[in-house]
């Protein structure tokens, strides 16, 4: 059974279980740079009939506005306000922490508006300047990583007591045929050293599996859809990683739906856990 039929024929019900959407991008929507079939008319379709929904994406390079136009590249339309990135949830964990304008030290990228600034706070990407920052935001892209990771390590042996935070857990990102490493290997290859010096660095996650993006999610679709009543038993995650979006969903605890149309294999779902299996499993979306 695809998705979609799934959907229409919980839509048709009198009172439907679930009335909210998330969607992975890479493996569920699209393919490389090719939309998978059934995925860009289904999306319309939401959009026409006013249905909920949001993609969700740990890539914390881009805004908002350039992941639109990056997923745009494979024939799927998509829009900024559409979109949640983990570089999102850091209002969350400001929010939280009450941080609000602190001073923070940025290694690499956090797209463009910055995230770090969206959530009011006050970037710093300067050596010199890290010791007046109230903590560390592990960032994406191209950087001196080297430099910045000896200046970072030095940073934390100087005040253990701060926090680094990790908008994107991942370790690897696909990079035609090899990987590139995410900001969540870079971030433990500095706790790891840290640890070697007797130093206890644990990094905050806030994409994918961990909840914070979720929480931002939640609160966004409630918001712009006027859904003040909306449970998180009445959302469904859909993504093709067990290790990201369903353990996510699970955690969070809104529903879960495998699309076996990218990472999770058949002989991989076959060794998977009872308690790790998703609530719902779809061969395509349409």
């Amino acid at each position: 059974m695809n998705f979609r039929d799934f959907w229409l024929s919980n839509i048709s019900e009198k009172n439907p279980r679930f009335k909210a959407l998330l969607f992975d991008v890479d493996g569920t929507v699209v393919s490389g740079r090719t939309a998978l079939p059934g995925a860009e008319n289904f999306l319309q379709y939401l959009r026409q009939s006013g249905t909920p929904f949001c993609f969700l994406t740990n890539d914390s390079d881009h805004s908002q506005a350039e992941k639109a136009v990056r997923i745009g590249k494979s024939q799927v339309t998509a829009y900024a306000d559409e979109i949640i990135s983990c570089g999102n949830a850091l209002s969350i964990f400001v929010e939280k922490e009450k941080l609000a304008g602190s001073k923070v030290f940025i290694m690499g990228r956090l797209g463009d508006p910055d995230y770090a600034e969206l959530a009011g706070l006050i970037p710093c990407r300067d050596l010199s300047g890290i010791d007046e920052c109230s903590f560390v935001i592990a960032g994406e892209g191209h950087y001196d990583f080297l430099r910045t990771a000896e200046a970072v390590t030095n940073y934390f042996l100087r005040h253990p007591e701060r926090k680094l935070v990790v908008p994107n857990p991942d370790s690897v990102w696909p990079n035609n045929g090899r990987v590139g490493l995410c900001a969540g290997s870079e971030a433990r290859f500095i706790a790891n050293i840290l640890k070697e010096l007797q130093i206890n660095i644990e990094p905050i996650y806030l994409g994918k599996p961990h909840t914070m993006i979720f929480e931002y999610a939640r609160d966004f679709i409630k918001k712009k859809f006027a859904l003040n009543d909306l449970q998180d038993s009445e959302i469904i995650m859909l993504g093709d990683s067990l290790a990201s979006d369903i353990a996510g969903a699970k955690r969070f605890g809104c529903k879960s739906a495998l699309m076996m149309t990218g990472l999770t294999t058949p002989e991989i779902l076959a060794h998977t856990l009872p308690e790790e299996m998703p609530d719902m499993i779809f061969d395509s979306i349409a």
